[in-house]
């Protein structure tokens, strides 16, 4: 396909997007991070179920995926604060909790409208949020959402020179090129 100004438009608008999910991703990783000092691993996990729950919704109650959304990303906030009653530490950290699944949530069901839903459909979304909050820096959730939109235009861009299916290796090649010249990210306190 010839690059036209019409197709890098594309593109780049398609790269954008993606890196506000991305973004969305990221900062509800960054945020259980910086909270706790803890690596959420069930990350994509989350992701996963808010897909499949927003399909569900929509496919036997027939609830609109744009209406469906706020309800899986409230059910997924429930899950983390449920146990904040007061305020303490322990508290705290399951309103983090919350809040960094309902934003996954949030992602999670605006992407079951365009993406396709399989059992470890979290697993390639969740490795790409670890390396876009390492890109934004540790303890920055700005940086893990700035990282987010850096990862989608990289990503967008790289599809452009290379084939598709190598998209990834932009983002790796940034990742690297950060991590070499400023170890902490781009916006990392750590």
């Amino acid at each position: 396909m010839p690059l036209t100004a019409e197709t890098i438009i594309q593109s780049l608008a398609s790269g954008l997007l993606m890196g506000l999910l991305y973004g969305l991703i990221a900062v509800g990783l960054a945020l259980i991070f910086g909270l706790m000092d803890v690596v959420n691993f069930a990350h994509g996990e989350f992701l996963m179920i808010a897909m499949y729950a927003t399909f569900f919704l929509f496919a036997f109650f027939a609830i609109d995926p744009l209406l469906a959304a706020p309800l899986v990303a409230a059910a997924l906030f429930m899950f983390g604060a449920v146990a904040l009653v007061g305020i303490d530490k322990n508290k705290v950290f399951a309103l983090g909790w919350g809040l960094g699944a309902a934003l996954v949530g949030l992602a999670g069901a605006i992407m079951a409208m365009f993406f396709y839903i399989y059992p470890d459909v979290g697993a390639s979304f969740a490795l790409i949020a670890y390396v876009t909050v390492a890109l934004g820096g540790f303890g920055s959730v700005f940086g893990a959402f700035a990282g987010g939109i850096v990862v989608g235009l990289v990503e967008a861009t790289t599809a452009l020179i290379l084939p598709p299916s190598l998209k990834s290796v932009g983002i790796y090649a940034v990742y690297l090129l950060v991590v070499f010249v400023r170890p902490r990210g781009l916006f990392g306190s750590i």
